[in-house]
C-alpha cells in the first residue's frame, strides 16, 4: 500500500496514563466533559490523588468516597442508572480541597471501537465524506479518540466530544454510523471510543501472556519480540513536531507567496530534472525524501499567449502540492493536516487565468510535499509535462527538463506502527478499563493476512477477545467483529485462498459465546483496500446489536452455514440466519447463483453449479461424482458470489469439508 496510517498508543499500564504529581487530584483522559456513562450497569470512576487522601464523586444524587492507597490509586463505583438525555454535571474532589468538574454528561450506551486501518478511517474519507460530515449533528452522539501517542496521557489533554462535523470528520466511519444507528433505533444517548491503529497485527491488541495461553508456540516469538517502546515513543514525538511544522508552512501559503513570484532570486537553488522521484534523484535521505520541497521553472512563451488563459499541465505529483504561475496560485491537491493522503498519483491539471500571462519569461512554482515512500512532480502515467493554450490552437509548450528545487522542510521517516506483541493492549486498551462500555467493535485482520494467517488466526482473535473480556470483568461482553472485505482482482481459481482463509477464521469466531459478524465482502474495492462503503459496515454491525445485545426483533445476520449433506452426488448446504428465506443478491445483475465450489475424493476444487432449493443450497458438478467438499465465495475477491437473504445481507464465506463436519451449528 501506498499510504500508512499513523494513529495512536497511549501508554502500558493503567496509572501511568494519570498525571503522576504529587499531592495533585486527577483522572484518566477517558473521563471529561461531554461524556457518555453505561446504563443500567455499575460505573467505576478511578484516579490518582495523595496516599491516605479521602476522593468524593458526586454525580446524579450519589456522593461516593474512597481513600487513595499506598500508591495514590483510588476508584469508586457509582449504581447503575437509567437512560438520561438531561445533561448532568460530576465533581470529583479530594479532602486537599482539590477538585474536577465535568459538565454536560448523559447517561447511554457506550462502545469501544478498536482494530487497524478500516477502522480508523475517517468520517470525511467515506463515501459522501462531505455530505455525512455536514449532516453529523447529534447532540446525544458523544466521541473520544484516543490520543495518537506512545507516551503518558495527561489529564485534560484530550476528552469526549458532542457529535458535530467539526468533532466527527476525523472519527471513525464505521464507529460513527454503527452508533448514528444505534442512537436512532434506541433513542437514547451514546458514547464511542475510537482506539484504533492502522497496519497493525492483532497480537498487537493482546496481553502476551493470554496470546502464550492460547497458542504456546508463540513463547519463542513473543520473549524475542524485545522492541523498545520508549524510543519508539521518541521517534512518534520527533515525527508529529516536524508534522506539525509542516502543516503549518501550508497554512502559511498565501494567494500570493513571497517564494513564488517570478523575480525570486532561485540562483542559489539546486537543479534536478522533471518528472523524477525525489529518491530517485538522489534526493532521499537515506532512501526517501520525506517532507516539503520548492520546485521552480521559468519557461518562455510567445507574445501571442499574451493575456490567454492557459492549461498548466504537472501529471501525478506524490503527494499533495500547491501552485502559482507568475507569483498567483492556480492550483493544489490536498492538505497536509490529512493523515491520508490519495493524491499521489493523480494527474494535476490547472486552469491559468489570462490575466496572469505574459509574454517571454513566465515563472511556474509548485509547493510539494510526500509523507511517505517517494515523492515530487513523478509524471506516473504523464511523462510530458506542458503549457498550453486553453483552446488548444497552438502546439503546447513542454516544461519538462531541468527545473530548480529548495528544501522547505524535512519530515523525519514516519515510524509506523510499534512490533512489541502486546504493546497496543497495554497502551490502547488495559488504560480504558474499567470504564463502563456495553461492547466492543471490531475491524482488523488485513495486516494478519498479509503475514500469512489463516487458522491461526482464530486462536490469536480467541485469546484477544477473553483477555479484554478479563481485563474488564464484566463477564461476556458482545466482540462484534467485521470479516475484512473484499481486495484485488478477482480469482479465477475455485481454490481459493489468502484472504479467504482468514475470513474463515473470522466466521469461526462466531463459536465464542457473545461473538458477532458483520459479512462485508460484497461492498469492497478492487482497488483499494479501504472500501468506502463504511455505512454499510455500521449499519450491519448496528443490526447484530440491536437484535442480540437490545432485543429487537430484527434479521441481523445474512446466511451462515451450519452443515452440509451428500445427496445423489449432490451437496446439500443447510444456513442458519436464513430470515424469510434465501436469494440471489441484487449485488451483481445476475439471475444464475455463483460462487461455489466443489471437490471430490481427489481434494481438487472446481466451479460449481448451485440452486436455491426452499432454506438451502444444492451444489454439484458433472466432474465430481463423490463430492467431499463445498466452498463459497472463497477467495480474495470473490465478486460473483450473489447468496443473500430476502432482508438483502450476504451470506457468509464459508469452507467445509470431511474433516469439519464438527462444525455443525457453531455459527448458531
Amino acid at each position: 500500500m501506498r499510504m500508512t496510517v499513523k494513529t495512536l498508543l497511549c501508554l502500558s499500564v493503567l496509572m501511568p496514563l494519570l498525571n503522576l504529581h504529587a499531592g495533585e487530584l486527577s483522572l484518566p483522559f477517558v473521563f471529561s466533559s461531554n461524556m457518555v456513562l453505561q446504563r443500567d450497569a455499575p460505573v467505576p470512576v478511578w484516579g490518582h490523588a495523595a496516599p491516605g487522601v479521602d476522593v468524593t464523586v458526586a454525580f446524579k444524587g450519589q456522593s461516593l468516597t474512597a481513600k487513595a492507597d499506598h500508591a495514590g490509586n483510588w476508584i469508586v463505583r457509582l449504581a447503575p442508572m437509567a437512560a438520561d438525555k438531561k445533561p448532568a454535571d460530576m465533581i470529583v474532589s479530594s479532602s486537599e480541597g482539590e477538585s474536577r468538574r465535568f459538565v454536560n454528561i448523559l447517561i447511554g450506551e457506550v462502545w469501544l471501537a478498536s482494530g487497524q486501518s478500516n477502522m480508523w478511517w475517517p468520517l470525511k474519507n467515506a463515501d459522501n465524506g462531505a455530505k455525512e460530515t455536514a449532516a453529523a449533528n447529534w447532540h446525544e452522539i458523544r466521541l473520544l479518540n484516543a490520543p495518537q501517542k506512545v507516551t503518558v496521557v495527561p489529564e485534560g489533554s484530550c476528552g469526549w466530544t458532542v457529535c458535530a462535523p467539526e468533532t466527527a470528520e476525523k472519527f471513525s466511519a464505521v464507529a460513527y454510523f454503527f452508533g448514528r444507528n444505534l442512537h436512532r433505533e434506541l433513542d437514547v444517548p451514546v458514547g464511542l471510543i475510537n482506539s484504533s491503529w492502522g497496519a497493525t497485527i492483532c497480537e498487537l491488541w493482546t496481553s502476551p501472556e493470554s496470546l502464550h495461553e492460547r497458542i504456546p508456540g508463540l513463547k519463542s516469538k513473543i520473549d524475542d519480540n524485545r522492541e523498545d517502546l520508549a524510543d519508539f515513543s521518541k521517534k512518534i514525538d520527533a515525527y508529529d513536531s516536524a508534522r506539525n511544522k509542516l502543516i503549518a508552512i501550508e497554512a502559511g501559503l498565501k494567494a500570493e507567496d513571497p517564494e513564488a513570484p517570478p523575480d525570486l532570486d532561485d540562483s542559489g537553488w539546486k537543479s534536478l530534472r522533471v518528472p523524477c522521484e525525489w529518491g530517485a534523484a538522489g534526493l532521499g535521505k537515506p532512501d526517501f525524501f520525506t517532507g516539503a520541497m520548492w520546485l521552480r521553472k521559468t519557461v518562455e512563451l510567445p507574445e501571442s499567449w499574451a493575456g490567454k488563459d492557459l492549461l498548466l499541465n504537472l501529471g501525478e505529483i506524490d503527494e499533495i502540492d500547491q501552485t502559482w504561475f507568475n507569483g498567483s496560485r492556480v492550483g493544489g491537491e490536498g492538505s497536509a493536516k490529512d493523515v491520508v493522503t490519495k493524491y499521489w498519483n493523480q494527474p494535476r491539471r490547472y486552469r491559468v487565468p489570462g490575466k496572469f500571462v505574459k509574454a517571454g519569461k513566465n515563472t511556474i512554482a509548485v509547493w510539494v510535499a510526500n509523507f511517505v515512500g517517494e515523492g515530487g512532480i513523478i509524471g506516473l502515467n504523464t511523462k510530458l509535462l506542458t503549457l498550453a493554450l486553453g483552446k488548444g490552437v497552438d502546439a503546447p509548450v513542454v516544461i519538462n527538463g531541468e527545473w530548480k528545487y529548495k528544501e522547505s522542510i524535512y519530515l523525519p521517516p514516519n515510524p509506523g506502527v510499534p512490533s512489541k506483541f502486546g504493546a497496543l493492549y497495554s497502551a490502547m486498551i488495559k488504560p480504558l478499563a474499567p470504564f463502563a462500555i456495553r461492547g466492543v467493535i471490531w475491524y482488523q485482520g488485513e495486516s494478519n493476512m498479509f503475514q500469512g494467517d489463516g487458522e491461526v488466526y482464530f486462536q490469536k482473535m480467541a485469546a484477544l477477545i477473553n483477555c479484554w473480556r478479563q481485563t474488564w470483568g464484566i463477564g461476556d461482553f458482545p466482540f462484534l467483529i467485521v470479516q475484512i472485505s473484499a481486495f484485488g482482482p478477482p480469482d479465477p481459481n475455485p481454490a481459493g485462498g489468502g484472504w479467504a482463509n482468514l475470513r474463515e477464521a473470522q466466521r469461526k469466531l462466531l463459536e465464542i459465546p457473545n461473538a458477532g459478524l458483520a459479512v462485508t465482502y460484497d461492498i469492497g474495492d478492487e482497488t483499494n483496500i479501504h472500501p468506502g462503503n463504511k455505512q454499510a459496515v455500521g449499519k450491519r454491525l448496528a443490526l447484530w446489536a440491536l437484535a442480540k445485545t437490545y432485543g429487537k426483533d430484527i434479521v441481523f445476520s445474512g446466511p451462515l452455514f451450519n452443515d452440509f449433506t451428500v445427496e445423489d452426488g449432490k451437496i446439500r448446504v443447510f444456513f442458519d440466519r436464513v430470515g424469510n428465506g434465501l436469494a440471489i443478491g441484487s449485488n451483481i445483475p445476475d439471475t444464475v447463483l455463483r460462487g461455489f465450489s466443489i471437490c471430490g475424493e481427489d481434494g481438487q476444487w472446481l466451479w460449481a453449479d448451485a440452486a436455491i432449493d426452499g432454506r438451502t443450497v444444492l451444489v454439484s458438478s458433472p466432474k465430481v461424482k463423490k463430492p467431499g467438499g463445498v466452498r463459497y465465495a472463497f477467495s480474495g475477491n470473490p465478486d460473483k458470489a450473489n447468496l443473500y437473504n430476502k432482508e438483502g445481507l450476504p451470506a457468509a464465506p464459508f469452507h467445509a469439508d470431511d474433516k469439519s463436519r464438527g462444525q455443525r451449528g457453531a455459527s448458531r
